[in-house]
């Protein structure tokens, strides 16, 4: 039975009365359980009904997006990035970084290193608090540079990355596994079988998303014919 009309419905009927964080924090949560379609029904109805808290809107606009990157739905996903970037920009809010990222994500799905360099760089122009923040958007700059064939450059903004990650979080953190599984891409696109599986092994061992393990164990699995 899909419950998405029902969780529609009752969203309308309390949504003018539920504080906003309690209803971002509902959406969020039918996001973690991989409801992306009643996620984004539940924020658009959130934002219809309080236009005028516009740091909410300018989040739900953002989250929106992000369901709609997961739906595979491009257009909508930058479509609502873009709505919550003007908001926030309007706002002068530092939360605009999230929206760079999300630009960033959107370019490389769509094969377009260059734009996603060109948005990424604007990132690093904004005044960021959060240090992970600051970790992605290397991230993101190692991806973009190895697609271009620009490993060197790759490879330092992935150091970077794993530095902040490293020094603000400590060198056993879970979050260097995402770093790590898109540093080994970009091991393997050089050929490099060896420092990619590194990577992997460092990914299985470390990360507490069963998925991504799995991912890093189906890789080394597969390459090991490959390896020295």
């Amino acid at each position: 039975m899909d419950i998405r009309p029902f969780l529609f419905f009752c969203f309308l009927f309390i949504g003018t009365t539920l504080p906003a964080q309690d209803a971002l924090a509902i959406a969020d949560s039918l996001t973690r359980q991989g409801q992306y379609a009643a996620a984004s029904e539940q924020l658009l109805a959130f934002i219809e009904a309080h236009p005028d808290r516009r740091f909410d809107v300018a989040r739900a606009w953002w989250l929106y997006a992000r369901n709609q990157q997961h739906l595979g739905s491009w257009s909508a996903a930058y479509s609502g990035n873009q709505r919550s970037f003007n908001e926030r920009r309007q706002l002068h809010s530092t939360d605009i970084v999230d929206n760079y990222l999300l630009f960033a994500e959107l370019w490389l799905e769509k094969d377009d290193p260059e734009q996603a360099l060109s948005a990424l760089e604007d990132g690093f122009q904004q005044m960021i608090e959060n240090p992970v923040r600051y970790a992605a958007l290397y991230q993101l700059q190692g991806e973009a540079y190895s697609r271009m064939g620009e490993y060197v450059l790759a490879d330092e903004a992935f150091a970077q990355a794993e530095a902040v990650l490293s020094i603000e979080l400590g060198d056993d953190s879970p979050t260097l596994a995402p770093l790590w599984y898109a540093w080994a891409g970009s091991a393997l696109r050089q050929g490099d079988f060896d420092q990619a599986a590194r990577y992997w092994q460092a990914v299985y061992t470390q990360s507490d998303e069963p998925w991504l393990r799995a991912r890093a164990l189906l890789h080394l699995w597969a390459y090991h014919p490959l390896l020295k």
